[in-house]
């Protein structure tokens, strides 16, 4: 589903002659990535809510997404997993 949301993005800029036919996958991947990170991160701050710990929630994202994006780590062959993994270690923290 995330792909397909990506891809009629990308499509939607193709269309719009924003973007050329010949780059929209890379385009694709990106919209991909950038949703991924706004559910994920949307999802953490809604958690932090619930849990009246948004500022807790804030600042495990603040030092969490450097660490990850810096020193690599374990990768899932699908974002659903990757959520959950992530949400996991939310939790856990």
């Amino acid at each position: 589903m995330l792909r397909k949301i990506a891809h009629n993005i990308a499509y939607f800029f193709v269309r719009e002659n924003i973007i050329d036919l010949e780059y929209i996958d890379v385009y694709r991947y990106g919209f991909e990535q950038l949703i991924a990170t706004f559910v994920l991160m949307s999802t953490i701050v809604i958690m932090g809510l619930m849990q009246d710990k948004l500022v807790v929630s804030m600042i495990f994202l603040a030092y969490f997404i450097p660490l990850r994006y810096f020193a690599g780590g374990f990768h899932f062959n699908a974002y659903f997993k990757c959520y959950i993994g992530f949400i996991c270690i939310f939790s856990a923290v």
